[in-house]
């Protein structure tokens, strides 16, 4: 038997399975679509998110820094430096115990020091003005050995403020006993 092409129906055939199959395909490209449209918005959106949030808390941190610059800024304006001043005092005095040197205080006191004259003791100590202040305690064979000691260090530029704290003659012998202040400025000129 033959086929035959033309439709002897009272009332046209319509052919559905093409209409239905390019619905289905149109309905299931729209499914596969917003899938993937929902998919990117959700790993764009995870990734959005977390920068934004990585921002404020950027603007946060840089809130904070302003906030402190500002308050260091006002401390340096006002008179809240004490510390700062405190601080420098005890650098200055740092740097006046550096600049001490034994090697040198000692040729300076070996220069002045008349033959007839021994120290016991030679204490240093710096004060808060950066001055250093010599105690010097010892004996002297005689006691125009000790008035010699006295002139030298009166007419040697390292020394000043010379005073004669204690004077004592030991009992039955030439020997006197002495205590002596003296400041020392060790980067005085040296006149020799």
């Amino acid at each position: 038997m033959k086929r035959l092409n033309v439709n002897l129906a009272s009332a046209p055939f319509v052919n559905r399975y093409l209409l239905s199959t390019t619905l289905v395909l149109v309905l299931a490209a729209a499914l596969i679509l917003t899938t993937v449209n929902a998919v990117s918005f959700y790993v764009l959106g995870s990734s959005y998110r977390a920068e934004r949030k990585t921002l404020k808390k950027q603007e946060s941190t840089l809130s904070d820094l302003n906030r402190e610059v500002a308050e260091k800024k006002a401390m340096l304006a006002g008179g809240k430096t004490s510390g700062l001043f405190r601080e420098t005092g005890f650098v200055g005095q740092v740097l006046a115990a550096k600049r001490f040197s034994w090697i040198t205080f000692l040729g300076d006191l070996e220069r002045v020091k008349p033959y007839g004259v021994m120290f016991l003791s030679v204490s240093p100590a710096i004060t808060k003005e950066g001055t250093i202040v010599v105690s010097l305690s010892g004996i002297g064979s005689k006691r125009s050995e000790l008035l010699k000691l006295e002139n030298n260090l009166f007419n040697d530029a390292v020394f000043r403020k010379v005073r004669l704290t204690n004077e004592k003659k030991k009992e039955g012998s030439p020997w006197t006993i002495f205590q002596i202040s003296v400041e020392y400025i060790p980067e005085a000129i040296r006149g020799h």
